[in-house]
């Protein structure tokens, strides 16, 4: 057995209704997809069982392919040379996960950009204050949705705060 079918086996065994797929596209590479409920104790058991190491994590608007959006969470477990990506759907009319920094504190930030950019809700999030978008930011706009209109711009106060330097200017600058 690989090393990603050892974890597959193990994830199954200790959480055999939370899979919804699994694939191994490459023998160091597995890919995940649980119930949104189920997170926090995977989450859990990969980090504090299995020594997993959050990369980083990612929103994604899928709504015009398969009508979710998507919270992937991507783990290098080390010590087996596997890349592990657990992905949750998100239904467009429920946009809010279980927070998972209660488990993995460097999650702090990725959770919150996933909420300025995507409006996906990170439940039970110790801190959900702005972290890329300024706080004038329109509450219900967000930028990477493919449902936001292209015209819907920055807040008037960004627009007017933004340096302008005109290109010809730029080119005549040299260093001393």
């Amino acid at each position: 057995m690989t090393t990603a079918e050892n974890v597959l086996s193990g994830i199954q065994e200790k959480f055999p209704a939370s899979l919804l797929k699994a694939q191994q596209p490459q023998t160091d590479r597995l890919y995940l997809t649980v119930k949104r409920e189920e997170i926090r104790p995977l989450t859990d058991y990969l980090f504090n069982t299995l020594h997993a190491r959050l990369i980083m994590s990612v929103g994604t608007d899928k709504t015009p392919i398969d009508g979710n959006y998507e919270v992937s969470y991507i783990y290098s477990l080390d010590s087996r040379n596997l890349i592990l990506l657990v992905k949750e759907l998100v239904p467009p009319n429920d946009p809010q996960v279980p927070s998972v920094t209660n488990i993995i504190p460097g999650a702090n930030w990725h959770e919150r950009e996933v909420y300025d950019l995507l409006g996906i809700k990170a439940e039970g999030h110790p801190d959900p204050r702005r972290l890329v978008v300024s706080d004038d930011w329109p509450e219900d706009v967000y930028p990477l949705r493919k449902d936001v209109p292209s015209t819907s711009g920055l807040p008037s106060s960004e627009k007017s705060n933004l340096p302008c330097v005109s290109p010809t200017r730029m080119r005549k600058r040299r260093p001393s």
